[in-house]
C-alpha cells in the first residue's frame, strides 16, 4: 500500500468514526461565525464539539447564550460558573452558568481541531433561508 493510499484510508476511517459519534450524540459539529475567536477560529471554520464535564482554564467551549451558541475560551473557573471570553474580544462574556456550557471543542494540546472554511456553505444556506422566511 502506497503512503497516499494509507492516508486516504486513514481519513475515511476518521470520517466514519466522527459521523458515528455524531449520530450517537457524543460529538457534534459547529460552524464558526464571527470574529470573536480570530485568529484561532475564522468564520466558516468547522469544529468538533464533544460533551464532557472536565473543563479547564484555556479550553475552548461552546455555550448557549440568548438563543445562540457561542464558541469562546474559559479564562477562569468559579464554583457555579465559567468566566468566558472570545480571544479577539476586549471584555469577557461574564460568568456563564456551568449548565449552559454544552461541550468542549476538540483539541490536541493547545491546537484546536478544525476544518477551515468548509462551513461557509451552511452559513450561506441559512442566510438565504432567513431572507426567504422574512
Amino acid at each position: 500500500m502506497r503512503f497516499s493510499q494509507f492516508i486516504d484510508l486513514a481519513l475515511v476511517i476518521l470520517l466514519i468514526a466522527i459521523l458515528t459519534l455524531a449520530l450517537t450524540g457524543t460529538l457534534t459539529l459547529a460552524v464558526v461565525e464571527g470574529k470573536s475567536m480570530e485568529p484561532l477560529l475564522w468564520t466558516g471554520d468547522v469544529v468538533i464539539v464533544y460533551k464532557t464535564s472536565e473543563m479547564r482554564v484555556g479550553d475552548v467551549v461552546i455555550y448557549e447564550g440568548r438563543g445562540n451558541y457561542v464558541i469562546h475560551r474559559i479564562i477562569e473557573i468559579r464554583d457555579n460558573c465559567y468566566v468566558i471570553k472570545g480571544d479577539n474580544n476586549a471584555l469577557p462574556d461574564g460568568c456563564i452558568p456551568k449548565e449552559l456550557v454544552t461541550g468542549k471543542v476538540l483539541s490536541i494540546g493547545s491546537s484546536v481541531i478544525k476544518v477551515p472554511g468548509i462551513g461557509y456553505l451552511t452559513l450561506l444556506i441559512r442566510s438565504l433561508w432567513e431572507r426567504v422566511m422574512t
